[in-house]
This record gives C-alpha cells, structure tokens and sequence, in this order.
C-alpha cells in the first residue's frame, strides 16, 4: 500500500499536499507502513517476512484492517464489557471497560498522546498493545536530545499543551475541551463555551485570566486554537491554548 501525495483535508474543505509530501515532485512510492495503521486505524495483522538472504519485510494483511478509531483503541479490550452489557441491558453503569476518568491526570493524557505526541520517536513495540492506564513511555526507547524548542503543529498536540499557561496552572487534561464521543471540528461555539467554563470561574472569584480579550460581541478567548501553518502540511489548529 502506498501514500498519495494529495490529502483532503475536511476541516478547511480544500486539497493541499499530504504530510511530508514536497510542493516539487509528486511521489507515488511512499508505503503505508504498519506503524501508520497504529494511529490512523483500530487494527492491522502484519508479518515479517524473508525477502532476502539477510533482509526481512513487513507485510501487512489487507483484509484485517479495522477502519477508522474504534472504542477499543482508547477504552481497551471491550469483549467481556460487552457480553455483560448485552446480557444485562438493563445494568446502566458501565463495567468490564476502563472510565477515563478514572486514571490519573498523566495516564489520561498517556493515552490521548499515543497518537498526538509524534511521531519521531523509536518504538519499542506496537502501539497497538497500548491499553488505557499504561505508561506510554515504556513503548519507546529513551530520547536523549530533548525536546524540539518549537514542536510542529501537525501531531505535537501534546507538547503544545503542555507549553500552554491554562494547562500549567490547571488541572486540565485533553478531555477538558474535546468530548471524543462528538463530532466537534469547525465548531468554535462549542471551543468558546469550554474556555468560559474555566475562565468564568476565575472571574467569579475575583481573578483575572491571563491574556483575557474582549470583542464587541462579549468575552470571547479568541487565541484558542487558532490555526496555524505546519511544517509538514497545511494549516493546523494550534494547541499552544
């Protein structure tokens, strides 16, 4: 399977060129490999097989994909949640599956960054096997040189909110703004309202939110998520809130 050079990107309604991807040459030999399918599906059976006297290749089964991000991938392993609940309709407290609410503050940003911290880490194992409440770390081998001072806008999420002001002096995590149950791209109401949530509060004890604007329609946080040129693509919402 191979990459095309050109991507759709549904937010902005227009087509620009696919991440990484230069404005020069088109290149049609990019292949989709299984490390792709750890963020961009639920699941892929792959081999490796002999394709050479010393080389080995990947190949990936096809007919295994599972398309787009399912429960699982956040929830983890559902079938014993789901033979209950369906043998108990009627028990409305969920079990046999992990509430995201209940990990610790870092275990749930673990598990959102599985797939918005980067990519250019070495893994250690698939990321596939990542269940909610381990520690994402222990999927990599250590990164020595640091943190790049400016981290990209396309899949840095993580880091970009964590530089962020709001989420230093706050206990907020990915959940605090995004109900992942909802389809919520383009809908800067929804955004603003998280925003007043917080920023409200602090105004009714008497404080005053750093960066506080105005516009002539009322309070508006109008610097979160803005979007901003990638280096690896198209314009992409900032998370730096």
């Amino acid at each position: 399977m191979f990459e095309l050079p050109l991507t759709w990107y549904a937010s902005q309604k227009t087509w620009a060129n696919s991440p990484g991807f230069s404005i020069r040459r088109a290149r049609y030999e990019r292949v989709i490999t299984g490390r792709c399918f750890e963020c961009h599906a639920s699941c892929i059976s792959k081999e490796m097989v002999q394709s050479g006297p010393l080389s080995v290749t990947e190949h990936l089964d096809k007919s295994s994909i599972v398309f787009g991000i399912d429960c699982e991938r956040c929830h983890g392993p559902a079938a014993q949640h789901v033979r209950y609940q369906t043998e108990n309709p009627d028990q409305k407290t969920a079990k046999y599956i992990v509430p995201i609410r209940s990990l610790t503050r870092q275990r749930q940003l673990d598990v959102c960054a599985a797939c918005h911290s980067g990519n250019d880490l070495s893994p250690q194992r698939s990321l596939f096997a990542f269940a909610p409440g381990d520690t994402l770390s222990h999927f990599y081998y250590p990164e020595f040189t640091g943190e790049a001072p400016d981290p990209d806008v396309h899949g840095k999420q993580l880091q970009l909110l964590q530089s962020s002001l709001c989420f230093q002096k706050s206990d907020m995590t990915c959940n605090t703004c995004h109900n992942t149950h909802q389809t919520e791209n383009g809908n800067m109401a929804v955004f603003v309202s998280k925003c007043m949530d917080c920023h409200s509060a602090i105004r009714a004890r008497g404080g005053r939110p750093e960066r506080e604007r105005t516009e002539e329609a009322g309070f508006q946080p109008v610097w979160h998520q803005l979007y901003q040129l990638s280096h690896a693509t198209a314009n992409v919402q900032n998370h730096l809130v």
